[in-house]
Order: C-alpha cells, then sequence, then structure tokens
C-alpha cells in the first residue's frame, strides 16, 4: 500500500525497520489516557475530573466524544459534558481550572442538520419532539450565554469556546 500511494504509514519513522520497540512508559501513559477519556465520556465520574488534561462541554451532537477521543488518542485525558437544557451543572465543573475547559459550539443550521440526520438514522424523524428543531438548536446554543461560572477567563461563560 505504502508503495502504492507514494507514502509511509504514520508513526513508523523513515528508515526503522528494525522490528518492534520495547514498550516504555509513554505507551502506558498514552493507554491510561485512552482509558480514563473513554471512561470520562457524556459527563460521567465527575469526582475524576480533576484529573482531565481538558475538559470539553458541548450541546448533543457537537462533536464532544469524537473531539475527545481524537485527543485522548494522542496522550490528554479528556473529559466532557453535555450541555442539557434546565439542568443544573454538577458542583465538580466548578473545580476545574478555567483553562481546561472548552466549550464547542457550531452554526445552528449546521447543527440543525446533523440532528435531524441522526433522527432520521435513528428511525424516528417524525416523532414528536423539538430535538431537531432549529429553534431548540438555538436556544441550546445560547446556553452560553446564561452560564454564571465562577471561571475567570472568559468568552460567554467563563470558558473558552470554540
Amino acid at each position: 500500500m505504502e508503495t502504492h500511494l507514494d507514502q509511509q504509514r504514520l508513526g513508523v519513522p523513515l528508515g526503522s525497520s528494525a522490528g518492534p520497540r520495547p514498550i516504555g512508559r509513554d505507551y502506558f501513559k498514552l493507554i491510561g489516557a485512552v482509558e480514563y477519556t473513554r471512561k470520562m465520556d457524556d459527563g460521567a465520574f465527575p469526582e475524576r475530573w480533576k484529573e482531565c488534561d481538558l475538559f470539553i462541554m458541548g450541546v448533543s451532537r457537537s462533536g464532544k466524544t469524537p473531539l475527545s477521543i481524537y485527543l485522548g488518542q494522542r496522550g490528554y485525558k479528556v473529559a466532557n459534558l453535555p450541555l442539557v437544557y434546565g439542568l443544573p451543572f454538577p458542583k465538580e465543573l466548578y473545580e476545574l481550572d478555567p483553562r481546561k475547559v472548552v466549550g464547542l459550539t457550531m452554526e445552528p443550521k449546521v447543527l440543525h442538520e446533523i440532528r435531524t440526520n441522526r433522527m432520521d438514522e435513528m428511525g424516528v424523524g417524525g416523532a414528536k419532539t423539538d430535538y431537531a428543531t432549529l429553534k431548540k438548536v438555538v436556544r441550546m446554543q445560547e446556553l452560553y450565554a446564561h452560564i454564571t461560572c465562577s471561571f475567570s477567563r472568559a468568552t460567554l461563560c467563563g470558558c473558552i469556546i470554540v
């Protein structure tokens, strides 16, 4: 495949084909980060959030889990929390270093389309719910403007909004 694509596989240094490398501390640190990230998905285990390198919040379907997994595979311990309208944040969120907290957002029309497609894929596209309506999506995105965090560094809510 490498010859066909005229490219070398990622993770294989040029000129290095001398068999497997010994497993070291870095390997186990990476595996620990992946495992931590997997366990901390969707707001799980708030008592362990203080161990994270990065904390991601965002509304449903904003990409929290895929981004968390991607970063976890690069050695970062990542926890994430869905923003749910009307639910208070766990107290552990306020105990985090605000420099570690990132809020994900996206254009409401794009999020509306993603949610609508998700409902269709699940076979509930015609269900009586406002989950995928543009009005609900805009309202959810506005949550950032109403969050009163104790964070000192901020765009809207004291966390970094991306």
